[in-house]
């Protein structure tokens, strides 16, 4: 995230820390921030809240993000749901970032 929002950790923090079913997260990619958010991911589920990501294209994902995840998915598969993003079109890519927990989610 852009330095106008601060540190990753603090803009997870606060919307994990009120998420108690799930949280839905997209990312186009998952990089440099990725330890602090493997640690939220793992705090949620530790208390058994549901974590649904869609990541584009996960499988050119950088290989320690696929270990870590799967990692958390072993230990967690009922809570842990992953999902790539794919296209026919080799150009269209999942550009969105989006990280709210669902009973806080405003309509």
């Amino acid at each position: 995230m852009g330095g106008a929002f601060g540190s990753i950790k603090a803009v997870l923090r606060d919307p994990f820390a009120v998420a108690n079913d799930e949280v839905v997260i997209v990312a186009y990619a998952i990089s440099g921030a990725a330890p602090a958010l493997f640690q939220q991911i793992e705090c949620l589920l530790e208390r058994g809240v549901r974590v649904r990501m869609l990541i584009n294209r996960y499988e050119g994902q950088h290989g320690s993000v696929q270990v870590a995840l799967h990692k958390l998915q072993l230990r967690s598969s009922h809570l842990l749901r992953i999902f790539s993003f794919l296209t026919k079109c080799e150009e269209a890519d999942l550009h969105t970032k989006l990280c709210w927990p669902i009973e806080t989610m405003p309509l």
